[in-house]
């Protein structure tokens, strides 16, 4: 559903993408380390999919995003989890690529008797003046016995390292859904910060871990 400024609609698996045979040339089969279809000599997004475009913009993801490892192809790189929250790499992909995965975020929070609000985050510089968008893909499995949402935040700041005050604050609406991937989707607008920093959010109002997967995560100018 969407709410407070943001959009969020469901979206298929997709079709499996686990390409084990290298890419073939006039020359015979080349190497495809990231088995993406694309020999690893010609290849402009290495270790990610070079064709993936999961917003839908009509330009490849790995192209535009200004985020490092938006696809969590392979490990949690660059992804900072919060005090009392973790984020792995999982080999649960939106797009059923059995060469990728996602990021399985869980807020661990011991406190039972209020809302938390946990996950993992980075931070990457922006254009002042640019316009941007955020987009990803989240899936939250069911039967964990508790209320568990999950959302992105976006917050831009006047530095170029996600310090200090001075920019805004966004947010999309909660997703609730259970046992599908569901796209989330922020406009921006133009940028005032130099720095911009996203945080992937599981909520929950219950004791217990509360767990969500979080993959082709982009933010990209509009």
């Amino acid at each position: 559903t969407a709410g407070m400024g943001g959009t969020a609609g469901t979206v298929g698996d997709g079709a499996a993408g686990d390409s084990a045979v290298a890419d073939a040339t006039p020359d015979g089969p080349c190497v495809d380390t990231d088995k993406d279809g694309v020999c690893d000599d010609v290849d402009k997004c290495p270790g990610e999919d070079d064709d993936l475009d999961a917003d839908k913009s009509g330009k490849a993801d790995c192209l535009e995003n200004i985020l490092k490892n938006g696809q969590v192809a392979t490990a949690a790189s660059d992804w900072t989890a919060d005090t009392n929250a973790t984020a792995k790499w999982a080999s649960k992909d939106a797009q059923s690529n059995a060469a990728s995965g996602s990021l399985e975020v869980v807020n661990a929070s011991p406190d039972g008797t209020v809302p938390t609000f946990l996950g993992a985050t980075q931070c990457r510089p922006l254009t002042v003046g640019k316009a941007y968008t955020a987009f990803a893909q989240v899936f939250i499995p069911a039967n964990q016995g508790l209320s568990v949402l999950a959302q992105f935040v976006v917050q831009t700041f006047t530095t170029s390292d996600c310090t200090g005050g001075g920019g805004s604050s966004l947010v999309t609406g909660f997703v609730g859904t259970a046992d599908q991937w569901v796209e989330l989707e922020r406009d921006m607008g133009q940028s005032t910060g130099s720095s911009v920093r996203i945080q992937l959010v599981v909520r929950k109002h219950a004791s217990g871990n509360a767990t969500a997967f979080f993959d082709n995560i982009l933010v990209r100018e509009k």
